[in-house]
């Protein structure tokens, strides 16, 4: 079977090359967060491990997402957020160029404008975050935004789900748009909830699982057959590769999770720990420590 990049074969009404782009942006940004947190998750680790006493390590490892948050959201590292965001609007703002492109070479395409739409959407993203890095705008609205902008995929894609003639097509479509409800709501409650790091991790690995979904759908609009009832299966296969990936980053960058205690001191001891380490992280040189952050990932379940 011929795996065709740029033009339709019969029976599709798009390109791999019109899904694929996007869906590899949206791993790419996704892979990024989700190994900045573990590695930032192991650099808290390190710190709890070095800078307190035996007797205090257990209780200490609960405050880990207290750390975090209080350490990282909002995001400090402007640099990062700009790039990210430059990246975004940049690439966003290629694919809407092709897509008008295609519009002028094939006139009897469908559906420019709803593409559009649904790029300026993801540039929302990146707009959100560049703003957010010059001050713009109030903490956390990038994250906010990216709620948001999850929101408008689903609002948009549902419909257009609906109205594809073929089962297959049909079925793809509607499942990449639950991809975008759930998303949004679990950025938002991230947001909510900034100690959860669970929240965090679901929300990029839902943002990475929809980039697949793009090039799976890309690979059926460029040629590749599937049968209706194997769309399921083919998720699901998506979904447990991606779940055990990050189940052995778990395992080898997070603390083993200690016996809960009554302890009515935890909170104070929180607090301390929050505070000992952004003393820590604000005089300590990440070069100092990166021999520490890349060690074999066996060494962090110790």
């Amino acid at each position: 079977m011929t795996l065709h990049f740029f033009s339709k074969p019969e029976g599709r009404n798009g390109t791999l090359m019109g899904h694929a782009p996007a869906g590899l942006l949206m791993m790419g940004i996704a892979s990024f967060l989700m190994f900045q947190m573990f590695l930032r998750v192991r650099r808290i680790q390190h710190f709890l491990k070095t800078n307190l006493n035996h007797k205090k390590k257990n209780e200490s490892s609960r405050s880990i997402g207290a750390i975090y948050a209080q350490a990282h959201f909002p995001e400090k590292d402007m640099m990062m957020y700009r790039t990210i965001g430059t990246i975004v609007v940049v690439g966003t703002g290629i694919m809407m160029v092709a897509e008008q492109m295609a519009k002028m070479f094939d006139p009897t395409y469908k559906g420019s404008f709803q593409h559009q739409i649904l790029y300026f959407n993801f540039m929302m993203i990146g707009l959100s975050q560049i703003l957010e890095s010059y001050g713009r705008l109030p903490p956390e609205s990038a994250r906010i935004v990216f709620g948001v902008t999850m929101m408008v995929e689903y609002i948009m894609l549902y419909p257009h789900a609906k109205m594809k003639e073929g089962a297959v097509d049909q079925s793809l479509h509607v499942y990449q748009s639950y991809f975008g409800f759930v998303n949004s709501l679990a950025m938002f409650y991230s947001v909510a909830n900034p100690k959860s790091v669970v929240a965090y991790i679901f929300a990029m690995a839902i943002f990475f699982l929809q980039g697949c979904w793009w090039i799976t759908i890309g690979f059926y609009m460029g040629g590749i057959d599937y049968a209706p009832h194997m769309i399921p299966t083919i998720l699901a296969s998506e979904i447990l590769l991606l779940t055990l990936v990050i189940m052995i980053l778990c395992a080898s960058f997070l603390p083993p999770t200690p016996p809960s205690s009554s302890n009515d001191n935890t909170q104070k001891n929180n607090n301390k720990n929050i505070n000992s380490y952004n003393n820590w992280h604000n005089d300590t040189d990440l070069e100092d420590t990166s021999e520490q952050l890349f060690e074999p990932l066996s060494l962090a379940m110790e």
